[in-house]
């Protein structure tokens, strides 16, 4: 799995953008749910996108984002998808409808 480049120092410097999706992911992963960033593209013209597994299962037929050029976008964008697909907010706490 390709790091999500959201905190790449560490530090302080840390945007508040950046905490909020790093907690969503842990709590995600704590679910169940696991991100993986795959580069579609190639080094000098990157395409990031984010597929989701659930306890070590791929879906099928699940809608992803398009790819994107910057990989902090292309995580924005695989967690909201997780977000609007109901199966997947079924089984985050907190989120079932």
């Amino acid at each position: 799995m390709k790091e999500t480049g959201l905190s790449s120092t560490g530090s302080a410097e840390t945007s508040d953008d950046e905490q909020i999706l790093s907690q969503f992911l842990t709590a995600v992963k704590e679910s169940g749910f696991v991100l993986d960033l795959v580069n579609n593209g190639s080094g000098e013209s990157p395409a990031w996108v984010g597929y989701w597994t659930f306890r070590g299962s791929s879906f099928e037929g699940f809608r992803q984002p398009p790819d994107q050029p910057d990989l902090p976008p292309a995580v924005l964008l695989a967690c909201a998808a997780l977000l609007q697909n109901e199966w997947c907010r079924a089984r985050l706490p907190g989120l079932e409808r």
